[in-house]
Formats: structure tokens, sequence, C-alpha cells
């Protein structure tokens, strides 16, 4: 019988999407003959996991290490691990796997020591936008790129802009960091309503990062189109950002606008049961594409369907006019339009609704644990 021994390294699981990135890694530890230590950070931007320890099991240990940065931009890319090698040592893995992008200095360090150990090492990529990058950068990628035994990947774009820098495509995979919990997200008549004043039927709901980037203002251009056509549907926010401010001002003149900062983990699937479709209109950005939108895919578990941008992130999630429309970014018009008909028609809002539920499952934890699995069985198999 194959025993597993993995490493999992990286700082998403202490950070403010810790709980859903681990829930995928807890499922994994729960398949046989895989023991799994997963290294990660004390804290991440000041912020940690009330009680990490709380997901251990007798095949799943979790260790904590101080993250040093060279920088406060990119910091995903520009930090270390303080003590990763001699915690590599002392867990001796027979694979390791890090959770940060071929560049970032966390994995070029961990493919040093993975060679130090003489241990086979895979990586995690979500980058979807080519970035020309200076010499220094592009030579310890190319030694990352070298030394992995594997690269898996968030989607198929990411897919491609690997191998398009050379990595060879059959050693990749593409599965989700984590997947979504369908035990908890699922559809309730447990929601915000009442607390936010609103009806159900009538709301459109964002959540997630207030920024520019997120089309906050072509939600607020379609709410116009549509207020000009009498359709006197409510907006809702969730979440926080720059724009957060903007829309606090917009609320307190447009009783329609409705905006509240983050909600705790253990509050998003009542968030998400308190609207009836999910708005995201994404603006690509020099050097950034949604690269999956774990907030789309939640939505949709909870039979919410969703109006995305098209973008590499929601063609993984969307199956377009199925469970939910991809829209040309920025347009506003086309926006208002596929609000309108989903309020409108409840015979195909129902439809669209239970295709949600249904697709969202392809994404269960479960899932992606099992397919995650079948790939280090693969790999543990190979000779170093």
């Amino acid at each position: 019988m194959v025993k597993i021994k993995l490493a999992v390294v990286g700082f998403p699981y202490n950070h403010p999407t810790g709980i859903r990135n681990i829930k995928a890694i807890v499922k994994l530890s729960k398949l046989k003959n895989i023991f799994i230590d997963l290294v990660t950070v004390t804290e991440w931007k000041g912020y940690k996991v009330r009680n990490i320890k709380q997901f251990e099991n007798k095949n799943l240990k979790i260790h904590l290490l101080t993250p040093k940065f060279f920088s406060r931009v990119s910091i995903q890319f520009r930090y270390y691990m303080k003590g990763l090698y001699k915690k590599l040592a002392q867990i001796n893995p027979d694979i390791i796997y890090v959770i940060n992008e071929p560049l970032a200095i966390n994995t070029f360090l961990a493919t040093i020591y993975s060679k130090k150990l003489k241990k086979k090492i895979m990586c995690f990529v979500w980058d979807n936008v080519f970035i020309r990058k200076i010499l220094p950068i592009r030579i310890y990628e190319k030694f990352t790129h070298k030394n992995m035994a594997k690269i898996i990947a968030g989607s198929k774009d990411a897919i491609d802009l690997i191998a398009k820098k050379g990595y060879p495509r059959k050693n990749t995979a593409i599965i989700p960091l984590t997947g979504v919990d369908t035990s908890f997200f699922k559809p309730s008549n447990t929601n915000l309503c009442n607390e936010l004043n609103i009806k159900k039927e009538k709301t459109c709901l964002f959540i997630g990062r207030l920024e520019e980037e997120k089309g906050i203002q072509y939600i607020l251009d379609a709410k116009a189109i549509l207020d000009k056509k009498g359709k006197k549907y409510i907006f809702l926010f969730i979440g926080d950002g720059k724009i957060y401010n903007i829309l606090n001002d917009i609320a307190k003149i447009d009783k329609n606008v409705k905006i509240k900062k983050w909600v705790e983990y253990n509050d998003l699937s009542k968030a998400y049961n308190s609207g009836k479709v999910f708005l995201y209109p994404s603006v690509p950005q020099k050097f950034w594409e949604e690269q999956f939108g774990y907030s789309m895919l939640e939505a949709k578990a909870c039979g919410i369907p969703v109006i995305a941008s098209d973008m590499s992130g929601p063609r993984e999630i969307i199956k377009d006019k199925e469970d939910g429309f991809i829209i040309p970014s920025k347009n506003a018009k086309e926006l208002a339009e596929k609000v309108e008909y989903l309020m409108e028609n409840k015979k195909i809002y129902n439809e669209f609704s239970k295709k949600s539920i249904k697709n969202a499952k392809r994404f269960d934890n479960k899932i992606i644990a099992q397919k995650l699995y079948k790939e280090l069985l693969s790999l543990h198999g190979k000779k170093k």
C-alpha cells in the first residue's frame, strides 16, 4: 500500500481566506494513506485565523513559521518563511507542495531546499497574465521551473502561460487551490435581509474587494440604466477597499444601494442567500486578470446565478447561458440587460438557479482533494 508524506508550504492558510483554503487540505488528509504537514505563516499582514490548530487531525499537522518580507509591495512574491529548511528536514516528506508562484522568493528557496534534501517538489500557480520580468527574476524562475516535478494551476489560462514560459504541459494539471464547501454554502432562508431591510427577490449582490478592478463602477452604471427604465432593484455590496467610502456616501442618499463591511466566514452563507443575482464584472488590468473568483463559486452553490466578465476565472466557473452569463468587461448596458432578464423571467431564473447548485458541486472540496491525491500518487511513483 502506497503511503504519501506531503509537506504543504504556503501563506494562504493563515490569511483572510485561510479557512476557505484549508478545507481542501483537510479533505485531502482524510483520504487513505496520506499524511500532511502544513507549513504556513504565523500571521499575514497582521491577520491570523483564530485557532488554526483546530483543523489538525491524526493525518494533518500544522506548523507556523514567521514570515520575513523583502518589501511591502507584492508581498506574496517577496517573502520567505524563517526556518523553512530546518522544518522541512524535520518533517522529511516524500513530496513538497509549495503554494506560491515559481517566481516567488519562498518558492525559489523551497526549491533549493528540496534539492538539498533530495525531495520531489511541485508548486501551485494562479498567474494568467504574461509580464516580462527583469533578468535576475527570469533566471531564478527558470531554475524553479527546471526543478519542479509538477505544476498545479488554477485555470487553463495559467497552464497556457506556464507552457509559454517553457514548462512542459505533460507535467501540469488544472486543479483550483481549494474548492467550495457545499455542505455550508447552500440555499437557505437564513440571510441578512431583515438586518439590512431588503427583499431577497429584488437584490443584486456583490461580495468581494471593493476596488476599481472588480468593476464596481459598472455595477453602478448598470443600476443607473435600470433606474431609468423604472426597474428599482436593490444593489448590495459586501466587502472593503478603496471604494467603500464612495459607496457608503451613495448609500446615504440612495435607499436602493446598501453596503456592509466584510462578514466573518461563518456568516458568508447568510450573505450570499441575501441576494437573487450575483454580479462580478471584473475589469482586466495591465498586470492582472481575474484568476478564479471564489465568491462566484460560493454564490452558485447557494443557488444564485452569476453575471461576470469574460476572463480566465469566470470561464472556469460559469457555464454561459446555462447557470449564469459571461459578458464583455466594461459593458454596463449588457450587465443591466442580463440583470433584468434574470430578475423578470421566473422560469429561466429557476432553471439557472438549479443548474448553479448542480454545477458548483464540480468544485466540491472532496472532488478537489481527490484530483490532487491522484496527481500526488502519480508523482510519488516516479523516480526522482
